[in-house]
């Protein structure tokens, strides 16, 4: 029955977190969330949770701290989740929960990125013209714009979007929260 609600805490932290991020990011790229399809979703899943925030946090420039600061307060939560109903031991420390909870907000931004750099790839290629491919062409240029200095176009393929994808799944590897925690020698 823990795994069960370990699992729901989980998803649902991780797709609100998701959505927090995102808008957070488009709000870097200066993008709207009206008229775009993406970042309005993200803005309305998310309201009821940055609004609150945003009384004490405000926005600077292009930094939403109401929406960074949420995605880290899930972190915590499913940090603190982790270490109730899994029963980690090692998780009495504070700092461990806290470093946990930034590692959570972290996957989630590197999992945001694959998940954007992936749609993107496959709408350009099934359909370009499509409502989300500008807003996911202009979310992932950033994140391919260092692989695209180094890396050709193979014929009239960019396969920038495959190593983005392997260096993220690395960097993945090294910020699991469970091997961190191995690490720091609360398993």
């Amino acid at each position: 029955m823990q795994s069960i609600l370990w699992m729901l805490i989980q998803t649902l932290a991780s797709l609100l977190a998701s959505a927090c991020l995102l808008r957070a990011y488009a709000r870097w790229q200066g993008m709207s969330p009206f008229g775009n399809p993406l970042v309005g979703f993200a803005h309305a899943l998310t309201q009821w949770l940055v609004r609150p925030l945003g009384m004490v946090l405000k926005p600077s420039g292009r930094l939403d701290w109401p929406s960074i600061v949420a995605a880290l307060v899930l972190g915590l939560v499913t940090s603190l989740a982790f270490a109730v109903l899994l029963g980690v031991p090692g998780m009495a420390n504070p700092v461990y929960v806290v470093l946990l909870g930034v590692l959570w907000a972290v996957r989630w931004a590197l999992y945001l990125a694959m998940l954007l750099i992936i749609a993107s790839a496959v709408l350009s290629l099934i359909n370009p013209q499509a409502p989300l491919a500008w807003p996911l062409a202009a979310l992932t240029a950033p994140l391919l714009k260092p692989f695209r200095r180094v890396l050709p176009m193979v014929g009239q393929f960019d396969l920038t979007p495959l190593v983005a994808l392997l260096v993220i799944q690395v960097v993945l590897v090294l910020v699991d929260p469970t091997v961190v925690l191995a690490l720091l020698g609360g398993h």
